[in-house]
């Protein structure tokens, strides 16, 4: 879906990717692992398109659709309810649909007297933007959309207020809700549950074990990585190694084959690399925000999804 060939990346004088090739198939769910400055941002970034290599080429098929949620959302004007942004990304239905409402409007008119030749083709031209319109799915967006905000905890009262009246985590939540909406061919996720309470997180947990796209994600989040992704590409030392296993496996693939044991040393030298993967529900408090103005509310959990069973190879 996305190949890497011989790409190279680096900042200031520090080197992340030295001519790294690899390939990113289709409906593969990979957990990205490593210590942090590795450069897994930076990969999902290259991945995204939003920053090129230095060296190297990244191809991917036409067609191919990239959603990429970073650990922040930008700064600047925000425009727009809670509502509007996650139904943002569907401009093409949106503008059928006012089309729709400005024949509408001419048809009403005509209707009342008018040249009976004109209302015809009015009638015609009307019928063809509906079923447009009812072919991308505009019927059913913003029932979805709400139903999404309501997974990532908004209030059906709040879907409607000004977006610039949240907190930038609550943002970052609408700014995930878009991106589930939209379903892309490739879902980017950055840390996305930096911003969220617990039970928010199982809810996002169940969203993405659902997703039926490509799925890559940067998380400390045990229980997410565990219940969403089927396999792990190590970041480190300016390559991409594919893994397959889970976190313990990960952790004494650390053990064997950095430090070639497990006593106190080793496991102090491995703890940036996989202590750093915290389990669920074990991050600060610090970390759920609040809306500003609004009270916190959360869905009911979804049950657990089990990742794919597999027998732990290094490849």
């Amino acid at each position: 879906m996305i190949q890497l060939e011989e790409v190279s990346k680096g900042y200031g004088g520090q080197t992340l990717f030295r001519e790294v090739s690899w390939r990113l198939g289709g409906r593969e769910r990979i957990g990205l692992v490593g210590p942090n400055g590795v450069g897994k941002t930076t990969l999902c970034r290259i991945l995204a398109g939003i920053e090129e290599p230095d060296r190297g080429r990244v191809t991917r098929p036409r067609g191919t659709s990239t959603g990429y949620l970073p650990q922040e959302v930008a700064g600047g004007t925000i425009e727009g309810s809670v509502l509007t942004e996650v139904l943002g990304g569907f401009e093409d239905v949106w503008r059928l649909e006012r089309e729709m409402e400005d024949v509408a409007a001419a048809l009403g008119k005509e209707s009342a007297g008018g040249d009976g030749s004109v209302v015809e083709g009015l009638t015609r031209r009307y019928g063809e933007l509906q079923h447009r319109f009812e072919a991308l799915g505009g019927y059913r967006l913003e029932a979805e959309g709400r139903a999404i905000l309501g997974g990532l905890g908004f209030r059906t009262d709040e879907m409607t207020r000004p977006l610039s009246e949240f907190s930038g985590g609550w943002r970052m939540r609408a700014a995930l809700g878009r991106l589930l909406l939209l379903r892309p061919s490739v879902l980017l996720l950055d840390e996305p549950t930096n911003h969220l309470d617990l039970e928010t997180r199982e809810a996002l947990t169940v969203a993405l074990a659902q997703f039926e796209g490509t799925l890559v994600l940067v998380s400390h989040d045990r229980h997410l990585l565990r219940a969403t992704t089927e396999q792990f590409l190590i970041v480190a030392d300016g390559k991409l190694e594919p893994f397959d296993g889970d976190l313990d496996d990960y952790r004494d693939w650390l053990f064997r084959t950095k430090l070639g044991g497990t006593d106190d040393a080793a496991e102090a030298a491995v703890a940036p690399a996989a202590a750093a993967i915290v389990p669920f529900g074990k991050k600060s408090k610090a970390k759920n925000e609040t809306r500003g103005t609004a009270v916190a509310s959360a869905p009911a959990n979804g049950r657990d999804q089990k990742r794919k069973a597999g027998h732990a190879k290094h490849r």
